[in-house]
């Protein structure tokens, strides 16, 4: 086996581990009806922050500065 060949595998390999967690990622971002129905990772109705808004109201998680620490 080449070293291309064996690099090429590795990496398509290593995408599709990526892929759950991108797709956890994409689903925190659509309504509930909409993380099942549908296959993309672009959510079609995006609610883009409400989920965690929730969380730090309901539960005092605060994840806006755990976000800025980690970039």
């Amino acid at each position: 086996m080449s070293r291309v060949v064996r690099y090429v595998v590795l990496i398509f390999v290593g995408l599709l581990m990526l892929y759950p967690l991108a797709w956890m990622f994409s689903a925190s971002f659509k309504p509930n009806h909409e993380i099942f129905t549908t296959l993309g990772l672009w959510p079609a109705h995006a609610t883009p922050g409400r989920v965690y808004q929730r969380l730090e109201d309901r539960h005092r998680i605060p994840f806006r500065p755990l976000y800025a620490e980690h970039l």
